[in-house]
């Protein structure tokens, strides 16, 4: 983490092959992203009024919006799965830390042009409970 911005983990899956009933199977593999944005979008919070909240009511929420620097290079986001490193969120960042990260929204792309030094803003989510 260098000032205002931190390291993410960014999951990105890969087909290796088609199971028995011919379904495609798939990899999960890391690249970790440093200089991105986050800002919670929401604080963890009950999911109350949604029509979720009335079939789960104790479902949670995690919100974040990420700005990737310009110059990204790494795997498309469509399909992609984040890990926020910074120790304070509680994420895993293991082998399997792509189970329980947070879900991107979407195929984000990069804004041009662009005057800051962020071009690709992606939401990520993931509802537990």
């Amino acid at each position: 983490m260098s000032g205002l911005t931190q390291s993410v983990r960014v999951w990105s899956r890969t087909q290796t092959g088609t199971d028995p009933m011919g379904e495609p199977t798939y990899a999960w593999q890391s690249t970790d992203v440093d200089g991105v944005l986050v800002r919670p979008v929401n604080a963890p919070t009950m999911a109350q009024g949604d029509t979720a909240s009335d079939v789960r009511p104790d479902a949670v929420r995690l919100k974040f919006s990420l700005a990737f620097p310009k110059g990204y290079a790494g795997p498309s986001l469509r399909h992609a799965r984040v890990t926020l490193l910074d120790p304070a969120y509680g994420m895993d960042a293991g082998a399997d830390g792509w189970r329980t990260a947070l879900a991107v929204v979407g195929d984000p792309q990069p804004t041009k042009p662009c005057p800051t030094k962020w071009d690709m803003i992606c939401e990520v989510v993931r509802t537990d409970g």
